[in-house]
């Protein structure tokens, strides 16, 4: 379908710009390839998405020309999505491009005879419950909870515009008290999403200033921000994109820029923290490192009530922070690195293959009843894992006085979950055999590392019954895998955050993070998802270092982290570049109520002889 273009008028510092359209789902529809590939481009959570494909028509995304949008649009129809186009501005200073057919009837309402004062209101939804709400809203009737002579429109998953007719003599604080009272309505509690209100003049003459006032409101949603209309000078002046430092230097730093946040003392930033949303307090809490006793302390000044004069010190700290020009342009650096990571990841040919027998074992070790017989047949499938095996189990490492000469008598003598392990350690050890590129560790270490984790993380899952030990072991196997695609695919790149990791001393994962806008937890878990593995596997590889982004599945990703940094632990002891977070505390928190370095230490001591004893594993 073509896009209708519309006479306008574009404002100096906004561009054209053509947005895909979701309008539904073919018959056909490649509905595996397609879901991960709109998650990773849209950055929406699977509920998200659900919502977004629930109710079209929804804005996908936009692109610079329309010879791309005609391109991406046959690209998306190949995989069963059905999309249109349609011309948008993409103002400097807006939160996402707007439609041309809006700005055309916001332009004609100023041009019509007599005084005329317009309304802007920006709608922010905040990450799930807020996003889906407004995805699954009708706009229209939302537009409705404003007034007659309202219209609106979906921006992208996170922003709605609406505009329509505003009483200059009841002014700004009027509309809004009428606003939040109808919103709660269809978008749920008001915690989930932020309002900003801009009235033509007062706030701008045009389009571009009043978009970029009501996007500033809605970042800092404050009874003062709201009660004075703002200027078209003050909204030149501020930088909107970064117009909500604190909150970003809460939610977005990474490495370094992370260190500096926890560096505040701990009263002011308690206190600065309890100014904001439960949500988000609890966001950056779950990401404090358990390396000292600052986190501990932390999270007692968060338990009392900190003198305003402190909390506040403790805000200008981090509006400090996120106004630092070097961490900005680290912010738009990471965003363009993601992207080209993304995209890379989205190649089939240059993901890591995993050998098929291996997601066929996965698949029978979830059935308690899987046989001899049956697991036999699948591993003789692969000869070179079925001499490997029974070269393994005919070795000193088991001791058997006579020999074993098939899959099926090993299964019968070591059972079939020791022999679905040993396959699975046999099988993946090929994904680790390439060249390490100069990043200051060998892949004869992170091979080491990998068995040592999965031996440890099934050990402790025996002895406290609340995780499968196979899933265990599996997941703790392949919990590094995002380093093996780093090395493979950005080699220069991540040669650098090695060393500035180390040289900063500072956890490997958030220098990862900071500059490529995922870490390896995080690409390993899209490289299983590709891969066809489990979800719960998955989410438990992607979230080892951050348990709480593990929907659902926060204790397993939080036992893989725990295993990780005990095999960290036993091998350097003095290291502390991987520790546990305050997310693995709250998550561990039934069976290991204590994660200082005292009991971690004990712990340790406790693995070290089943580590020892599985150390043959290591040479395969």
């Amino acid at each position: 379908m073509e896009a209708v273009y519309l006479k306008h008028e574009s404002p100096p510092d906004a561009e054209t710009a053509f947005r895909l359209l979701f309008r539904g789902l073919s018959r056909d529809v490649r509905i595996d390839v397609l879901l991960p590939m709109l998650r990773d481009k849209l950055e929406l959570s699977s509920g998200e998405l659900k919502a977004l494909l629930a109710r079209p028509p929804r804005p996908l995304w936009s692109v610079p020309d329309v010879g791309q949008a005609r391109r991406v649009q046959t690209a998306l129809a190949s995989l069963g999505c059905v999309t249109t186009y349609q011309e948008v501005l993409d103002g400097a200073d807006w939160p996402s491009p707007v439609p041309l057919e809006i700005i055309d009837k916001f332009k004609l309402s100023l041009e019509a005879p007599g005084e005329r004062h317009l309304a802007v209101a920006l709608i922010v939804a905040r990450p799930g419950a807020g996003t889906i709400a407004l995805l699954n809203s009708d706009l229209a009737a939302l537009a409705g909870s404003y007034g007659t002579g309202f219209e609106g429109a979906m921006l992208d998953s996170r922003h709605a515009l609406i505009m329509g007719p505003a009483d200059a003599r009841e002014g700004v604080m009027a509309l809004r008290y009428s606003l939040l009272q109808a919103l709660p309505k269809h978008l749920g509690p008001a915690s989930d999403w932020t309002l900003g209100l801009a009235i033509h003049p007062a706030d701008g003459e045009t389009t571009t200033a009043l978009i970029a006032a009501a996007y500033r409101r809605a970042a800092e949603p404050t009874d003062e921000a709201m009660s004075a209309p703002m200027s078209a000078a003050a909204a030149e002046a501020e930088n909107f994109p970064h117009s909500d430092p604190d909150r970003r230097a809460l939610t977005q730093a990474r490495g370094t820029a992370f260190a500096e946040v926890l560096a505040i003392s701990t009263e002011q930033l308690a206190g600065a923290l309890q100014q904001y949303e439960a949500p988000l307090q609890q966001e950056f809490l779950d990401r404090v490192w358990l390396r000292d006793e600052r986190s501990q302390h932390l999270l007692d000044a968060m338990s009392r009530e900190i003198d305003p004069g402190v909390a506040a010190r403790g805000r200008t700290r981090l509006v400090g922070l996120g106004r630092q020009p070097r961490f900005v342009e680290r912010l738009g650096q990471r965003r363009e690195l993601r992207r080209h990571v993304t995209a890379r990841l989205k190649q089939v040919d240059s993901l890591p293959a995993l050998p098929n027998v291996v997601t066929q074992i996965i698949q029978r070790g979830k059935d308690p009843h899987t046989g001899a017989n049956e697991l036999s047949a699948l591993i003789e499938k692969d000869p070179g894992l079925t001499g490997k095996l029974l070269k393994l189990v005919n070795s000193a490492f088991f001791g058997f006085n006579r020999e074993i000469n098939d899959v099926k008598h090993a299964v019968v003598i070591l059972g079939a979950d020791e022999v679905i392990n040993l396959a699975m350690t046999l099988a993946t050890a090929r994904l680790f055999r390439v060249e390490s590129n100069g990043c200051g560790f060998s892949t004869n270490e992170l091979w080491s590392h990998a068995t040592g984790v999965a031996t440890i993380a099934k050990f402790m899952a025996a002895r406290d019954g609340d995780i499968q030990p196979n899933a265990a072991y599996t997941a703790g196997l392949l919990h590094d895998l995002g380093r093996i695609f780093l090395l493979q695919q950005f080699a220069s790149d991540y040669a650098s955050v090695y060393t500035e990791a180390r040289s900063l001393q500072l956890p490997l994962y958030e220098v990862e993070e900071d500059l490529f806008g995922l870490n390896h937890a995080q690409i390993g878990e899209r490289l299983a998802l590709a891969w066809n593995l489990p979800e719960s596997l998955a989410l438990a590889i992607g979230g080892h270092h951050h348990p709480d982004s593990s929907s659902g599945h926060a204790q397993m990703a939080a036992h893989i982290g725990l295993a990780d940094r005990l095999h960290h632990l036993l091998l350097k002891p003095a290291d502390n570049d991987q520790p546990l977070t305050v997310g693995h505390m709250r998550a561990l928190n039934r069976n290991f109520a204590d994660l200082t370095p005292e009991s971690l230490a004990l712990l340790a001591d406790e693995i070290k002889p089943v580590l020892e004893k599985a150390a043959p594993l290591n040479a395969m």
